[in-house]
């Protein structure tokens, strides 16, 4: 209630006060005129007050009313047929009359509409859905006045955003009021509006829809030296035109010339290449189909050496081959250390047996020692013994003599022997020393082998690697071609394509010859047509000074002087305003009874009540 309350209060301010002298009783009285118009939610005109304003102490005033009533005042005002008298002592005084006739200068219609169906504005009020509202103001046929053609409309509606949403209005101004959404339509004198206002709506409702008409005074000044001069620079355009028109005529027969000597053997030329290089592309197709052929034996061989990789790389990295490599290096080194173990044993006992070993180890014997010395004097023993016998006994002799020979065999025997297993173990040992050598190196070789093994599957692994990159880059390549094979089909339809439009170049160019020819006899009457244009010309700035003066004068209303809305004999009036109002678009309430009371209105609340806001 509030704002609309300021609303008309603002609107009030809109009047425009100015003191003129006081007339004779029978003089229309100067005034100015605000017509408030109380419109139905679709435009329809419900009721029309004038609300009549006077600066002098005695009133004369015109117009056909139903009934009249002071607002500011308790003095008696007369009504007699179309005349309204009164007296009063106020400096500014105001009456209302309510008007018999409705006809305003405008037709107004608001139309709504939710999702796509026409509904009345009471039937509106609670839909949701898609809104779409159609306002538009035309000239009212049946009113014979001046106000369409000099006033401008304001028109302004007012959505809440709460409950509309998306809001377009493609002809308003739009700004936001608080919560809601206020679009401003400006309507210049003698033009009317069509348009439509769409939203999301829940539950719809609506303000009431407030217009203003007032006089457009606009101060528009054309500059007419600066718009002479672009008048000039115009004619001298078309004057520069003929000019050139004479000079294309010139070279479009020079173009005809060229296109026909020059233009037309390149062309062929070049349909010959296009024949050329559609051959050639389909060769190259052919070389691509068979590239792509190959791909899958190339894919699958790939994919096989990718397994094998794979198989061998497993089984080089499997914990049993590691623990089989090194028991390998560990047995090694255990038949490395048993055979130098053995050499070594070898070289002792090579050492250790001989005559002489065995002779001082004859000679070590505890108390029975043998030595060669002891051996010596047996033999001297055993020969003084066959001396001191040989005359007595022959056969004792012969006895001793034959144990000398059998101490000689045994120890003749004895170095035979331990020479000859010396000389064995001699060969024994170097061949242990030999085979020492040659298994160091067996299991040098060995330990290489572990750590080549090693580096194989390291290798491996890392071949793995790369090949898996390099089986992806295949399949890669091959799906490249595959790629390659469906863009180059659109090359060769692209030059088949080429050779069908130079083919058709060849031909268009043939033709292009003969419409030269014809652009010439086009360029002939264009000059032709120039000159007529620079006779017609003539005179135009004053044409374009008229028609400036008509354009200005519809946009600001031509020089209107104020006259009464109300009555044709109101001849002292220096302003009439229009402040129309529709009703709101609401949804409906239970009615509940209400007391009737009477209550006295002062001025303002007069004024509002005009609106049935009070």
């Amino acid at each position: 209630m509030n704002k609309k309350i300021v609303a008309a209060l603002l609107a009030g301010t809109m009047i425009v006060t100015s003191v003129t002298t006081a007339m004779a009783e029978t003089v229309p009285s100067s005034k100015e005129e605000v017509i408030y118009v109380n419109l139905t939610s679709g435009g329809s005109v419900r009721e029309m007050y004038a609300v009549n304003i006077f600066d002098d102490k005695n009133i004369t005033d015109y117009g056909d009313y139903l009934s009249v009533e002071l607002l500011n005042t308790t003095d008696n005002i007369n009504q007699n047929g179309d005349e309204i008298t009164f007296s009063s002592s106020a400096d500014r005084v105001y009456y209302k009359g309510k008007m018999k006739s409705n006809i305003m200068p405008w037709n107004i219609s608001i139309k709504y509409y939710v999702d796509g169906k026409e509904y009345t504005p009471e039937e509106a009020a609670g839909k949701s859905g898609k809104m779409e509202i159609y306002f538009k103001v035309s000239k009212n046929e049946a009113y014979d006045g001046p106000f369409y053609d000099a006033y401008a409309l304001q028109a302004s509606f007012t959505l809440d955003t709460e409950i509309a949403k998306n809001i377009t209005a493609s002809d308003a101004t739009l700004a936001n009021v608080g919560k809601k959404k206020q679009l401003t339509y400006t309507i210049l004198p003698g033009e009317g509006i069509d348009t439509v206002i769409t939203a999301d709506v829940t539950d719809f409702e609506m303000d009431a829809a407030s217009i203003n008409g007032i006089p457009l005074n606009m101060n528009i000044q054309v500059n007419d030296a600066d718009l002479m001069n672009k008048v000039d620079e115009l004619l001298g355009g078309i004057e520069d035109l003929d000019n050139g028109a004479d000079e294309l005529n010139s070279g479009v027969n020079r173009l005809s010339d060229a296109t026909r000597d020059d233009l037309q053997p390149g062309v062929n030329q070049l349909n010959d290449g296009m024949k050329d290089l559609n051959d050639g592309v389909l060769k190259i197709q052919d070389g691509l189909d068979e590239l792509n052929s190959k791909s899958y034996e190339l894919t699958s061989g790939s994919d096989q050496v990718l397994s094998a990789l794979n198989t061998i790389n497993s089984q080089l990295n499997s914990q049993e081959q590691k623990d089989s490599i090194s028991q390998l290096v560990s047995g090694s080194a255990g038949i490395k250390d048993g055979i130098t173990n053995l050499t070594g044993k070898l070289g002792e006992l090579q050492a250790g047996v001989s005559y002489a070993k065995f002779m001082d180890a004859l000679a070590a014997g505890s108390g029975n020692a043998i030595t060669a010395e002891t051996i010596s004097r047996l033999k001297d023993s055993n020969t003084q013994i066959a001396s001191l016998l040989q005359s007595s006994n022959q056969n004792a002799a012969a006895a001793v003599s034959s144990n000398n020979n059998v101490i000689d065999g045994i120890l003749g025997g004895i170095n035979q022997y331990l020479t000859t297993v010396n000389t064995n173990i001699t060969a024994l040992y170097q061949g242990a020393q030999s085979l020492n050598t040659e298994y160091a190196k067996l299991d040098a070789g060995i330990r290489s082998l572990a750590v080549a093994v090693q580096q194989l599957a390291d290798g491996v692994n890392q071949l793995v690697t790369e090949y898996g990159k390099l089986d992806k880059g295949v399949n890669d390549y091959t799906e490249g071609v595959a790629k390659v094979i469906a863009g180059y089909s659109q090359i060769v339809t692209g030059t088949s394509d080429l050779l069908s439009g130079s083919g058709e170049l060849r031909d268009g160019t043939a033709e292009l010859v003969n419409s030269i020819a014809e652009l010439y006899d086009g360029t002939s009457q264009l000059k032709d047509g120039t000159g007529q244009m620079r006779d017609e010309t003539d005179g135009m700035d004053t044409k374009i000074t008229d028609k400036i003066d008509e354009m200005v004068n519809g946009i600001t209303g031509g020089d209107y002087e104020p006259v009464s809305f109300v009555s044709d004999k109101n001849t002292n009036v220096k302003a009439v305003q229009f402040v129309i109002q529709t009703e709101s678009v609401q949804i409906k309430e239970a009615d509940e009874a209400a007391p009737v009371v009477e209550e006295k209105l002062n001025f303002w609340q007069k004024v509002l009540k005009l609106f049935g806001i009070a």
